[in-house]
């Protein structure tokens, strides 16, 4: 029994002097990852901010003439409007559902590298950002863009949805599990010669889905990604 004790004991000396002891000699290595964290989270609530469009910089949100889609050879805008919605809805589920591949293929490499990072930086804090019970409310095509590139589509998507943050012990820290209507510009393009001979991009196997059979790569189709997300607030 006092063998028992004395392991305890020696346990809780270790913990109260060990600790400190590594903070004394460590704290050169220590400080500079504390405030490398620091600094990326700051750079993550900043690119969060530049995705928010303000009040005075709101847009009078309008469908386009019909003249403009023939160049994206549609003549019914409903159509096009239920294809671009969808492609916004898979890629907020994926989120939700932290489905990297489902990201990647809904968006384009500089969305989906931003949208990577947030993620992970709520995992290392230990929070997690849920997006659920998405239903459509409205959806705008307000501009059109095509180049011998690319073709671009803006629109304003209007949703309802439940949009909220809960960390390690699911404790809602920010949002609300009530449901909330809200607007987006949510812009799409799509690409030309995006991986014309079907190859993976990593091991140059060719490709018979939307994942490489040997490395395992998710690669992207032809259709229209999203380029951009902001929320429009009042």
């Amino acid at each position: 029994m006092e063998e028992i004790f004395e392991i305890i004991f020696g346990v809780i000396i270790l913990i109260l002097v060990g600790i400190p002891m590594l903070a004394f000699y460590f704290w050169p290595v220590l400080l500079p990852i504390f405030v490398i964290s620091l600094i990326k989270k700051n750079a993550s609530n900043k690119q969060f901010k530049r995705n928010i469009i303000k009040n005075d910089e709101k847009k009078f949100y309008q469908d386009v003439n019909a003249t403009k889609l023939a160049e994206f050879d549609v003549t019914d805008i409903t159509i096009l409007k239920n294809y671009l919605y969808d492609i916004f809805a898979n890629f907020e589920k994926s989120y939700n559902a932290l489905d990297y591949n489902g990201m990647y293929n809904n968006s384009t490499e500089k969305l989906y590298n931003s949208y990577h990072t947030n993620i992970m930086l709520n995992l290392k804090f230990a929070q997690k950002k849920i997006i659920e019970n998405i239903k459509r409310k409205n959806v705008i095509i307000y501009g059109t863009l095509v180049t011998t590139r690319k073709q671009l589509i803006q629109t304003m998507i209007e949703i309802e949805y439940v949009s909220y943050t809960e960390d390690h012990s699911g404790k809602i820290i920010s949002g609300s599990p009530k449901p909330i209507t809200e607007k987006f510009e949510v812009v799409f393009v799509k690409q030309y010669g995006e991986n014309q001979n079907n190859k993976c991009p990593n091991c140059g196997a060719s490709i018979t889905g939307d994942k490489c059979e040997y490395c395992n790569t998710a690669f992207r189709n032809s259709d229209f990604k999203i380029d951009s997300i902001k929320k429009i607030v009042d």
